[in-house]
C-alpha cells in the first residue's frame, strides 16, 4: 500500500512546526475525561436497532439511494470516525484553538460533540444532509449539553454557499460526507476565501476511493497550502504563507 511505504516516523520528520505537532498532538495517548462520556454515546448508537430513512446525497448514490431503511448500528459502524481519530480531532482542536469551526456531515454527532467539548466557548457548525441524522445528532448534543453546536440541515450545495456569505472567517475545518471528487474540490475552493494563516483543514477518508485521494492530491497542490500531513484515514492541511511547501506521510 502506497501510505505504508512512504510513511514516516519521528526521526524522519525535519520540520520543526510538523515534529512538535506530530509528537505532541497526533501520537498523544493521555485520555481525557470527555473521551469516555462520548464514546457511551458511541455505544448506544452501536446497540440501535431502530431504522431511518437513508437517502445518499454523494458517492454510492444508486437508484437504490433514493430512498430505503438503514439501521443505526450500521449506520454508526460503517461511517462514524473510530475513536482514534475522533479524539485526535479533539486534540488538534484543542491544541488549535478555533474560534470557530465548520463540520461538513454531521452524521450522527460523534466528531461534532469531539470538536465542540474541545472549548465549550468555541463556536461550532456542522452541515447533514439527512434530516433524521440531524435529529440524532441534537440528541446527542442534548445528552452532553453542547449547546456550543449549531446544526444546519440541508445539502451541502444549498447550504454552504449561503453560510460563507459575509466575512466569517473559518479557523478549523472538518470535512466528512459527499465522497466525490467534484463535490469534496467544490467545498474546498468555497472555503479557501474564509481561511487565514492560522487556519486548519482536515478530509476525512482521503484513501476511500480513487476519487478521495485524487481530491486529496488535489489539495495538496493548491497554491495556498503551503504544509499537508497524511495519517492514512484523515489529511491535515494548513495555510502557513511564506513556509515552503512540504508534504508529510506519518504513521498514525
Amino acid at each position: 500500500m502506497q501510505y505504508l511505504w512512504n510513511s514516516k516516523g519521528p526521526h524522519r520528520v525535519h520540520s520543526p512546526f510538523v515534529y512538535n505537532l506530530y509528537m505532541n498532538q497526533i501520537l498523544d495517548d493521555r485520555n481525557y475525561y470527555i473521551y469516555e462520556e462520548i464514546e457511551a454515546i458511541r455505544k448506544q448508537l452501536l446497540k440501535s436497532d431502530d431504522a431511518i430513512n437513508w437517502t445518499e446525497f454523494g458517492a454510492g448514490k444508486s437508484i437504490r439511494s433514493n430512498n430505503y431503511k438503514r439501521r443505526i448500528s450500521h449506520l454508526a459502524k460503517s461511517s462514524l470516525a473510530p475513536p482514534k481519530y475522533a479524539r485526535l480531532l479533539h486534540r488538534l482542536s484543542i491544541h488549535f484553538s478555533p474560534k470557530i469551526t465548520l463540520e461538513l456531515g454531521t452524521c450522527l454527532g460523534i466528531t461534532s460533540l469531539y470538536l465542540a467539548k474541545s472549548n465549550s466557548l468555541a463556536e461550532v457548525y456542522t452541515i447533514e444532509a439527512n434530516k433524521e441524522c440531524a435529529e440524532i445528532a441534537k440528541s446527542s448534543f442534548n445528552k452532553l449539553a453542547a449547546t456550543n453546536i449549531q446544526l444546519i440541515q440541508g445539502q451541502f450545495s444549498e447550504m454552504l454557499p449561503d453560510f460563507l456569505k459575509g466575512d466569517i472567517i473559518l479557523d478549523f475545518i472538518f470535512i466528512d460526507g459527499d465522497h466525490t471528487y467534484e463535490s469534496t474540490v467544490n467545498n474546498v475552493n468555497q472555503l479557501i476565501p474564509h481561511l487565514t494563516n492560522n487556519s486548519v483543514l482536515i478530509l476525512d477518508d482521503i484513501y476511500w476511493s480513487s476519487e478521495m485521494n485524487k481530491a486529496w492530491q488535489y489539495v495538496k497542490q493548491l497554491p495556498q497550502v503551503t504544509v499537508t500531513i497524511d495519517i492514512y484515514r484523515m489529511g491535515i492541511v494548513f495555510f502557513h504563507q511564506g513556509q515552503s511547501k512540504e508534504h508529510f506521510t506519518l504513521r498514525f
